[in-house]
């Protein structure tokens, strides 16, 4: 039976530099069986990109394009290129799932195993939710979060495209949360640099 780890108790701050509006991931899911195998597969290959919603307002064609092209590099390792497809084109191959502004919640589960929830319009202050699955092949679930991002001013804005980056480190993570003693995932954190005489800055 596949371990499954869930980790939702402190909301996790997405790394947006040091100044501006940080993302948040509320909830993460992973199949710890397989994620691991799978997202080292991932690096260097094409990826099925499925983008629903879009919370600027805006052809749709033109933003699923505007993501592929800021998730890119993204993963670790070598990058992955992602491919946009329309959701029913991409039942049954492995595939990245991005809801906008759709429902409040779903789970891994209903992501992949079926079409997708549809995703929604623009919200006030620029308020943007997301809800993320990496899907194998056979259209089982290797992880699934959701995350959400405050304040932002459109697509080009450098906390957006922080927010999409951290959302696919997160879904293909350097290593299988099953490999921490805690069996916890935690993003990159920034690096300071002391220099003598000085006070170690403090990052954040």
């Amino acid at each position: 039976m596949p371990l499954r780890f869930a980790f939702a108790l402190i909301p996790v701050l997405l790394l947006a530099g040091c100044t501006g509006n940080s993302g948040v991931i509320y909830y993460r899911d992973y199949d710890s069986t397989s994620l691991g195998q799978a997202a080292q597969h991932v690096r260097g290959s094409e990826v099925t990109l499925v983008v629903m919603g879009n919370p600027f307002g805006g052809d749709q064609t033109v933003f699923e394009r505007l993501v592929a092209d800021t998730i890119h590099g993204a993963n670790p390792g070598t990058a992955a290129i992602f491919n946009p497809a329309p959701a029913g084109a991409a039942m049954g191959h492995r595939r990245i799932i991005l809801i906008f502004n759709g429902p409040i919640a779903s789970n891994g589960w209903l992501m992949c195993g079926d079409l997708p929830q549809p995703g929604g319009g623009a919200e006030g202050g620029g308020h943007i939710r997301a809800l993320a699955a990496f899907c194998g092949g056979n259209d089982r679930s290797l992880s699934y979060l959701s995350a959400g991002l405050n304040g932002s001013q459109g697509p080009e804005d450098p906390n957006f495209r922080n927010f999409l980056r951290q959302i696919i480190l997160a879904l293909l993570p350097l290593r299988d949360p099953e490999d921490r003693p805690d069996r916890d995932f935690e993003p990159p954190q920034p690096q300071t640099v002391s220099q003598p005489g000085a006070i170690d800055a403090v990052s954040g």
